[in-house]
């Protein structure tokens, strides 16, 4: 997914040049995954669907940030057949990586074999989720997220049909999401 970016009266130079006004280089995120330099154009790869936050900030050549600060953050709508699906490490274990945030999971479904481990590393999108975190029910110890709290959260469960993965806020228990665990044969 590329990301291209302008800016006017400013120098955009490499990362570690004598600090002077008016030059600088862009940090730019796409989630929590971070590119940054003096260019106007970043490619972000293998992007699950769903939405996704950028946030672009320009900076001084030794990364710190300008006075006022200048900042942009916009949200994007992202449709992919990319699933991100960790290699097995012994037969019979699944893994997948799976990010969360109250709109939804991303990927929303993923296939495992009856009688498979399945092992999900669950990220959270801070920047999308309720201040009082989100908890995340399944055929596992139950997920009690706080916002900034440690990632992934790894869960394990055993494939025994069709399975239902469910968020909530924890506030008020409203349901969120639904991540579908589907019996490839």
């Amino acid at each position: 997914m590329p990301t291209r970016i302008r800016t006017d009266n400013f120098n955009l130079v490499p990362v570690g040049q004598p600090v002077k006004d008016n030059d600088g280089h862009f940090h730019v995120w796409l989630d929590s995954d971070k590119r940054l330099g003096p260019m106007t154009s970043f490619i972000f790869e293998n992007i699950t669907s769903g939405r996704h936050s950028i946030v672009i900030e320009l900076v001084k050549s030794d990364h710190s940030s300008l006075n006022p600060k200048i900042t942009k953050s916009i949200g994007v709508n992202v449709e992919s057949d990319y699933v991100p699906q960790i290699p097995v490490q012994q037969r019979g274990t699944t893994e997948f990586a799976v990010e969360a945030d109250d709109r939804g999971f991303y990927p929303n479904k993923i296939q495992a074999k009856i009688g498979d481990h399945v092992k999900i590393g669950f990220k959270f999108r801070d920047d999308s989720i309720y201040y009082a975190g989100l908890d995340v029910k399944g055929p596992f110890e139950d997920i009690k997220y706080k916002l900034k709290g440690e990632q992934p959260i790894d869960r394990v469960f055993v494939m025994k049909g069709e399975t239902k993965i469910v968020s909530y806020w924890p506030s008020t228990g409203v349901k969120k999401a639904e991540l579908i665990v589907e019996v490839v044969k």
